[in-house]
């Protein structure tokens, strides 16, 4: 950053003096000023996608997964976002396509979704004897691979840690630092068993997967309670957090998201997951922003379609489906999903259009939060009528709504 001068705060005359007078004093000189802070660099957000792990190294994968991401994080270069963050923003369905994206077109596709403009991804394999990390840095928006890194080593947790620091140290320039024990203390031989850690996350894995995010959300709660060996660089109560939190936006239980952002921006305001914890608030904010700002222009709307029907000028269904999707735009969901319902009972003598309301009653139940009753519809619709259900495409929707 350029300093700027001050100009002096005493003009010096250029003119000679007369010969018998002494020449004037110069002007004190003002000291310059203390450099302004330096504003702090916006960091590029850099998206780290999940190892593809070749069979029998899914648990040795996982674990990586998380030290991976702790070391990019404590770089403090990026903005890092994970697989949970992807699945957020592409849902699950979307996220498991994503899964496979190695290379250069797919990684500007999947990073576009996120604003991201790096993206990390890797895969771990077997090479006879020795285990073989491989991972990429990419450029999202060239799009082009700017570094590679390769590490071997056996599949042991320490091995793991070095491998890791090894890649990342590699693919970033830089030297990542490796906790381990010390020749004075040996740590005990629990302290480098972390398959009690692999298989908790790969059971969440597992379950945000599914879409069984009420068992997941119970799973946190149990692994609270529990006292698990975890990699040196994972903290697990902040993981753990982060879960909940996912779940419970999933679940569409705003009071247990807002709650459970709070502790985490209290106890890791600068943590992993904080820019993620950040948008579950703000999307529920805008929601009610929305609703609150366009309340008298739906107010205005619904009068009018009820004018429109009193007159003649539009029949009394089509002033009902009118009404629902104002009712949706406006964010009034519990109130578009009473509607829809009324309007399947009203259609059943036209099994197609019924079948049609049916996707829009459980999209407005899904965003007033009631999945349950969601699911049961759908269930209901399947069982009417097999064929169109499958010709809407719902069993897509069955499949991918939350449990």
């Amino acid at each position: 950053m350029r300093y700027l001068l001050l100009c002096l705060s005493l003009a010096i005359s250029c003119a000679k003096p007369p010969p018998p007078e002494p020449a004037p004093p110069p002007a004190p000189a003002v000291p310059e000023p203390a450099p302004a802070p330096e504003e702090p660099e916006e960091l590029g957000k850099l998206l780290v996608m999940q190892l593809r792990a070749e069979t029998g190294l899914e648990e040795s994968s996982r674990a990586l997964d998380e030290m991976i991401l702790e070391a990019i994080h404590d770089l403090k270069k990026y903005e890092v976002l994970g697989p949970e963050d992807l699945n957020a923003v592409l849902g699950v369905e979307a996220m498991k396509d994503a899964m496979g994206c190695d290379d250069a077109a797919c990684a500007a596709e999947i990073g576009g979704a996120l604003g991201a403009p790096y993206l990390v991804a890797g895969q771990l394999t077997k090479l006879g004897e020795q285990t073989v990390l491989s991972l990429r840095l990419m450029d999202t928006q060239t799009p082009a691979v700017l570094e590679r890194a390769t590490a071997r080593g056996p599949a042991n947790a320490e091995a793991l840690a070095t491998m890791m620091a090894e890649a990342v140290g590699d693919l970033f320039d830089v030297d990542i630092a490796v906790a381990g024990p010390t020749v004075a203390t040996p740590a005990p031989a629990t302290g480098t068993d972390y398959s009690d850690y692999t298989a908790l996350m790969n059971e969440l894995a597992r379950l945000g997967s599914n879409n069984e995010f009420s068992q997941l959300l119970s799973r946190v709660d149990r692994a609270e309670r529990q006292t698990i060996n975890t990699p040196p660089s994972v903290d697990l109560k902040e993981l753990l957090v982060y879960y909940r939190a996912f779940a419970c936006s999933m679940l569409k239980r705003t009071k247990c998201v807002r709650a459970t952002v709070l502790v985490y921006q209290k106890l890791w305001p600068q943590g992993m997951y904080a820019s993620t914890m950040q948008a579950y608030i703000d999307q529920l904010d805008d929601t009610a922003l929305q609703r609150d700002a366009h309340k008298n222009e739906v107010d205005q709307k619904l009068e009018d379609l009820r004018r429109a029907v009193k007159s003649g000028a539009m029949s009394a269904l089509d002033g009902k489906e009118a009404g629902a999707a104002v009712l949706m735009g406006g964010r009034r969901y519990p109130e578009a999903a009473a509607v829809y319902a009324e309007l399947v009972k009203a259609t059943k003598s036209k099994p197609a259009k019924a079948m049609e309301l049916v996707g829009m009653l459980v999209m407005a139940l899904e965003n007033a939060g009631e999945l349950a009753k969601a699911r049961q519809v759908l269930e209901e619709a399947r069982r009417r009528n097999p064929k169109l259900f499958r010709l809407q495409g719902l069993h897509h929707k069955l499949r991918s709504l939350p449990k």
